[in-house]
């Protein structure tokens, strides 16, 4: 597999992560069960699960550590921001 595949399969099983981090299932779980499904046909393994698990938990501290600061109309545009950008995702898949 080439450098580039690699990067490819590595952004797109972050990605993977991210969106599915929130739902009220494993988002590790879909890690697993894409990994096979990828060019490289394997697990992506519990070393680069952890990386990705500590990359949402870094995201979700950061925008938290602002909250304080932004007004409940500035949250609640994010919400809604987020929202739609979710579903402009989800419609393309």
């Amino acid at each position: 597999m080439s450098p580039a595949t690699a990067w490819l399969e590595a952004a797109f099983l972050g990605l993977i992560q991210g969106l599915t981090e929130f739902l009220p299932v494993s988002s590790s779980a879909h890690l697993r069960i894409i990994g096979p499904l990828l060019p490289s046909g394997g697990d992506p393994g519990a070393a680069f699960t952890a990386i990705t698990q500590i990359g949402t938990e870094a995201a979700v501290l950061m925008v938290e550590s602002e909250a304080l600061q932004l007004s409940e109309e500035v949250m609640l545009g994010g919400v809604v921001f987020g929202h739609e950008q979710a579903n402009i995702a989800i419609n393309a898949i």
